[in-house]
């Protein structure tokens, strides 16, 4: 029996995440424990959600209550920033997070 061994090939961030993205668009705030902050949603998953702010003072490991625009609040926190994008994760069950989004055609 011979061994093949394959290329280290890196996949592209869509390929790599278990949640669909969905873009949304939408306005929303974000509280963290220094401060309120008006966000832009630019996509969310059941996983998680990329947010837009030049207010936040953010690091990563951060926790955040992000409300989205007509939808509830979500835990979450901060795993990645980039500029004035922030990565965020959800910390509910992604089952929770689908049921919450699915009432906004998300």
């Amino acid at each position: 029996m011979s061994i093949i061994s394959m290329p280290n090939i890196s996949l592209a961030a869509h390929e790599r995440r278990r949640f669909a993205r969905h873009d949304v668009g939408a306005s929303g705030t974000a509280n963290s424990v220094r401060e309120t902050f008006d966000v832009q949603i630019l996509d969310v998953s059941r996983g998680g959600a990329c947010l837009r702010s030049s207010d936040a003072r953010l690091a990563v490991g951060d926790w955040l209550s992000v409300q989205l625009a007509r939808m509830r609040i979500f835990r979450s926190q901060v795993v990645w920033i980039k500029s004035d994008r922030v990565g965020v994760r959800f910390l509910e069950s992604p089952e929770i997070v689908a049921s919450r989004l699915s009432t906004y055609n998300v």
